[in-house]
Formats: structure tokens, C-alpha cells, sequence
């Protein structure tokens, strides 16, 4: 997989220029100047690399710089080799090997013989002659060739607007063709009096209202850009739902802690934790679970949680409870409902913490749905901070301290390998969401740079699904059954969206038309429903409930492939005349996509312990009691 920043780019472009001018400052011969014009190319596609770049991540003033480095450096420099490559076809043609025979010898020679001498300058007065004559040879070829090949591009240019042309002029004649056979129909009808006859008006209304028929005819004919159902399917999201305290099960930090607990500031932390604990839990169990509401309050009793986790650990001998602490939580990702409980306080700070990242995932779910792609990509990254934060930190340092819970006994939100699993899934679905961004904007999009991010998103996925198989696989099991089934819909979805962009990249840079139609035709095959589990192509939506909805924007989106590709197939026969591979080549493939990896750093603050003490005779009692109990054990051993 390949991740490449701006910086990089302009990193390897400037390494490019820097061989290109060096080569250029030396000895120019034909080997170089070839590697400066490879070189050269690479630098013309790293610095559109970077204006796609600036262009998703919305820095005008990158965009501007990248546009201006193709005129300030690249146009020059393509100048300077093609005049270099121009002088140096002239000078090889007079070049002449060096003798290898001794000057001394040389010399003697021609002392010696005079005729020799003649006939060596006629034979080079001759050689002359002959050279000359071949070089006004091949600098007429040359011009012809030039001449041929200008006027080659000139015709292939006339050709394709001469094909727009006859299109638009074919489509309106059709329009024009159907109002005159409406018109004459109209003339011929047999006319009526009565009251409800208006011919004026009538006439009028049915011409108008045929007119803007055809228009909207003539518009869905030509409107060949990617459609909105690309939009909406690109950035199809799971929703998970999020863990909930089980109710039934009453518990409080005041109570448990009202001995060791009895200083004015541990009260009231005890007081606020359950207050807050509280309020989680009626935001979790809410009938129309709010996500914002559920980070606000995640974050409100994290924290208090935290402290006094903190408290008892610094003062082991202190924490002795009133009553017992059992937390109990349900899942969110789990198909099964049934809770589970601990009395470990680091279990409920982890479900808190869990619940924060669920509702921020809820939240840029909720912002995508409503087409605030960016935001929805903030949230994401944010979700995929939380889960990183959980799989290296907190869970690694619980498991770290002797625990010897089975990960069966709690929820999958616990488990190492899932958090690190929800990391990257979420990082996948915050770059579906800068697709999205770069797809809703107007005009014409980087085609090129949506094909890398579609197939980065792809690769992040399929290395989701991996890691899950092969570390995660019992938690794997217990997740919600459809969910599994939409991201094995979303790798082939983006796969198939991959291939299209690039199909378009290719068609509209005017290059290898044959080539497009090959990679358009791929996205088509591999958008369809599937026949079988191992067959190339999507799930069968219409068979599973949770991916219904997705039915007809996913109809809308191989109708809009299917025409596309017509038209293609239609210019191609008529004007390109290029020949259609059976399938992509393998060097004519993207190798590698891009992933962002997009993730939002999150930590937890290191609290201050309050202060847990025990009344003086409780402690005495406790001592006499220890003694006893000693005791006890000693007369039992006798």
C-alpha cells in the first residue's frame, strides 16, 4: 500500500528536476537527453499529483504553486531538451572515431608518400561530400516527419469535435423531428367546440410542456458525469449501535465509599460520579440515542471515573468498600444482548471511553448522511484516535496488571485486537469521506487521484478484514451479522469505483481511449450482483434488510456505467478507432492506491487522588478482628 503526502511529492519532484538539470549541464548525448525527457515526464505527473492533493485537502495556496510549477519549470526545461536533441542528431552524424595509429608512424608516412597523401584527401573530400548529402537527407525526413505527425494530431483533433458536432447535431434533429410530428398530429386532430376547448392556450401549454420534455431528454442524454448515486454509495457507512449500562443493576460511589470516603472533596467527587454515570446511562438506554449527547457525557464521567481509579490505587489499604461495585454493561457491536459484569474499575472506564469513540462514529455518520462529508471525515479520524488509543494504551496496561479475565466474559469493546480492528476500519471510512468531499465539488474532479484513494480504501478494508481472520476471530464471530456483509460490498464498490475514475482520467486526457473503455468495462463487471460467494461481484442487497436502502442508487450507478460505456464504444467506432484490449494489462494497472491513515492523537489526563481514610476504631476493630481470624487458623492446624 502506498501513502504519499504533498510533501513527498514535491520531494520527488524537485530530486527530479535537480538529475534533470544536472544532466543538462553536462555532456548532452543522446542516452541523457532521453533520461531527461523520462525524467522529466515523472516530474509532470508528481506535480499533478500535488494539485490533486492540495486540491482535496482545500489549501489554495498549494494549489496555486503546484498549477504555476508546470509553467515556471516544466515548459522550459521540455524546451531546452528538445533543442539539445535537435543539435545533437547534427554533430553524431560528423562524428569521427579517433585513429588508433601512432602519430610518430603517421608522420613518417606521409613524408614517405606523397601519393598516399592524395588519395587520403580525395577519400576525405569525398567522405564530406557523401556526409553532407546524407545530412540534407534526414533533415528532410525529419521536417516531413514532424510535418506528418502535427498534422496526424491537427486531424485526430478535427476528428473528435467534428464527432461532438455530429452528436449534438444528430440529438437535436431528433428533438426537433419529434416536435414537428407532435405539431402536425395537432394540426391534422379533429377539432371540437365546446366550453372546455382553448385552442390558443391549449396548443401553447402541450408545445411548452413538450418542449421541456425534450430538453430534459436531450440533458439526460448528455449528462454523462458521475451522478449523485456515486456520491451516496461511495460513502455508505456501517452504523453501530452504542453499549448501554444495564439498568436494572443499582450502583453508587457514595455508598460504597461512604466510610473511606467520608472527606468534603472525596464526597463530592463520589456524588458527581454517580450523577454523571447517571446521565450516561439515560443518554445510552434514550429511545432516539442522541451521539453528541453521549461524547458529552463520556467525556464528563470519564474523568471521575478515572480519578477515583487513581485514588484507589495509590492507597490500596484504604479502599475498602461499604457495598460492592459490579458494572454491568450490554455491547453495541455484539448480535447478542446479554450483559456482562465486572467488578474491575478499569472495565467501566474502558466502556466510557468506548462509548466516546462509538458516538463519535455515530456523529460523522450522522454528518455524512446529511452531506457534510468534511466533518464527517474530522469525526472518523477522531473514532479512529479513541480505538488507537485503547488498543495501545489502556487495554495492553489492564491486561499488563494481572488480569485474569477471559475475553469471553466481556464485551468485544474490550478486547485489544477488536479496538485495533475499529482503528483502522474507521480510518478507512474518514478517506470515504474525502472521496466524497472531492466528488460534491463543482466541475470537473482529479479523476486520477479519486482512482488511488478508491483503491487505498479498498486495500484498508480487505487489511481490516485480515486482521479480524486472524487475530480477532472469536470477537469476529460475535459482531452483528450484516455488518461483515456491507464491508465485503463497500471492497468490491470501491474496487469498481477505482476502475471507473481511471477510465475517465485516461478518456478525458485524450490517451489510450481503447484502454478506458477496457478499465470502464472492469467497473462494470465488477458492480454486478454476485452469483455465488466466491464470484467477482457485489452481494445481492435486495436479499438482505440492513443494505436494502442501498437498491437503487446502486441500479442508478450501473445504469450511468452502462451508458457511459456506450457512448465510449459509440465515439470509439466512429472517430477514435482504437483497439480494445480484452482486459486491463497488468503494467497498465494501478499497482498501489493511497491511504491518508488519518487519526486524531487522543489522551487521558493523569488525575490528582483524593483522599480515603478509615475512622480510628474501625481500624483498631479490624486489627482485633485479623488477630482472631489468625488465631483461628492457628488452632485449626493443631
Amino acid at each position: 500500500m502506498m501513502s504519499e503526502s504533498y510533501e513527498e511529492y514535491e520531494k520527488e519532484y524537485n530530486a527530479l528536476l535537480s538529475k534533470i538539470r544536472s544532466f543538462l549541464a553536462g555532456n548532452r548525448s543522446q542516452v541523457t537527453l532521453q533520461e531527461c525527457e523520462r525524467l522529466l515526464a515523472e516530474a509532470k505527473r508528481s506535480a499533478g499529483a500535488m494539485q490533486g492533493l492540495a486540491e482535496v485537502e482545500g489549501n489554495a495556496m498549494k494549489i496555486r504553486e503546484a498549477s504555476l510549477r508546470l509553467e515556471r519549470d516544466i515548459a522550459p526545461l521540455s524546451r531546452e531538451i528538445k533543442r539539445a536533441i535537435g543539435q545533437g542528431n547534427r554533430e553524431e552524424l560528423f562524428y569521427q572515431a579517433p585513429s588508433g595509429n601512432d602519430n610518430q608512424d603517421m608522420q613518417s608516412l606521409i613524408r614517405g608518400t606523397e601519393d598516399l597523401l592524395r588519395d587520403s584527401q580525395a577519400l576525405c573530400l569525398e567522405t564530406g561530400q557523401i556526409g553532407d548529402g546524407l545530412l540534407n537527407q534526414m533533415t528532410q525526413q525529419r521536417e516531413q516527419l514532424h510535418n506528418t505527425r502535427s498534422n496526424i494530431d491537427a486531424t485526430r483533433e478535427f476528428a473528435s469535435q467534428a464527432g461532438t458536432i455530429l452528436t449534438r447535431m444528430s440529438r437535436k434533429a431528433l428533438k426537433n423531428k419529434s416536435f414537428a410530428n407532435w405539431v402536425n398530429d395537432y394540426e391534422h386532430r379533429p377539432k371540437t367546440k365546446g366550453p372546455h376547448f382553448v385552442p390558443t392556450t391549449k396548443k401553447h401549454h402541450d408545445s411548452k410542456s413538450l418542449r421541456i420534455m425534450c430538453d430534459e431528454i436531450e440533458n439526460q442524454n448528455l449528462k454523462l458525469d458521475h451522478p449523485d448515486s456515486a456520491i451516496r454509495l461511495s460513502s455508505a457507512v456501517h452504523r453501530f449501535q452504542m453499549p448501554s449500562i444495564n439498568s436494572q443493576r443499582k450502583l453508587s460511589f457514595a455508598c460504597s465509599f461512604s466510610t473511606t470516603g467520608r472527606h468534603e472533596k472525596t464526597r463530592k467527587l463520589m456524588l458527581n460520579a454517580d450523577s454523571s454515570r447517571k446521565n450516561l446511562m439515560e443518554a445510552l438506554s434514550a429511545t432516539k440515542v442522541s451521539h453528541e449527547r453521549v461524547v458529552a457525557d463520556s467525556r464528563r464521567y470519564g474523568p471521575l471515573i478515572n480519578q477515583i481509579l487513581v485514588s484507589c490505587k495509590f492507597q490500596p489499604e484504604m479502599a475498602m468498600l461499604d457495598e460492592r461495585l459490579v458494572f454491568d454493561w450490554l455491547s453495541g457491536l455484539e448480535r447478542s444482548k446479554d450483559p456482562f459484569k465486572s467488578e474491575a474499575m478499569m472495565y467501566d472506564l474502558v466502556m466510557c471511553i468506548a462509548c466516546e469513540g462509538l458516538g463519535k462514529a455515530g456523529v460523522a455518520t450522522e454528518s455524512s448522511i446529511a452531506g457534510e462529508f468534511a466533518a464527517a471525515n474530522r469525526e472518523y479520524a477522531a473514532a479512529a484516535g479513541i480505538f488507537e488509543f485503547l488498543a495501545d494504551e489502556y487495554l495492553p496496561k489492564w491486561a499488563a496488571r494481572g488480569s485474569q479475565v477471559d475475553d469471553s466474559s466481556l464485551p468485544v469493546e474490550c478486547s485489544v485486537e477488536t479496538a485495533k480492528g475499529l482503528s483502522m476500519l474507521f480510518k478507512a471510512n474518514g478517506q470515504q469521506m474525502a472521496v466524497a468531499t472531492v466528488l460534491i465539488k463543482p466541475g470537473t474532479p482529479n479523476y486520477s487521484l479519486l482512482a488511488k484513494l478508491c483503491l487505498g480504501i479498498a486495500e484498508q478494508l480487505e487489511s481490516f478484514v485480515a486482521w479480524m481472520r486472524d487475530n480477532a476471530f472469536k470477537q469476529m464471530t460475535r459482531l452483528e451479522k450484516d455488518f461483515f456483509t456491507l464491508v465485503t460490498f463497500q471492497i468490491q464498490l470501491q474496487k469498481s469505483l477505482s476502475c471507473y475514475f481511471y477510465a475517465r482520467s485516461l478518456w478525458d486526457e485524450k490517451q489510450e481511449y481503447g484502454l478506458a473503455i477496457a478499465s470502464l468495462s472492469e467497473a462494470t463487471l465488477s458492480i454486478r450482483t454476485r452469483a455465488s460467494e466466491a464470484a467477482v461481484g457485489v452481494p445481492d442487497v435486495s436479499k438482505i434488510p440492513s443494505l436494502r436502502a442501498l437498491k437503487k442508487d446502486l441500479d442508478d450507478l450501473r445504469a450511468h456505467m452502462a451508458l457511459l460505456l456506450e457512448t465510449w464504444e459509440k465515439d470509439n467506432s466512429a472517430v477514435y478507432f482504437e483497439a480494445v484490449p480484452r482486459s486491463v494489462p497488468q503494467d497498465k494497472r494501478l499497482q498501489a492506491g493511497i491511504s491518508f491513515g488519518k487519526t486524531e492523537k487522543y489522551h487521558v489526563k493523569d488525575p490528582d487522588p483524593v483522599l480515603l481514610s478509615l475512622p480510628e476504631e474501625t481500624l483498631q476493630r479490624s486489627d482485633s478482628n485479623l488477630a482472631r481470624e489468625l488465631q483461628e487458623k492457628l488452632n485449626s492446624g493443631l
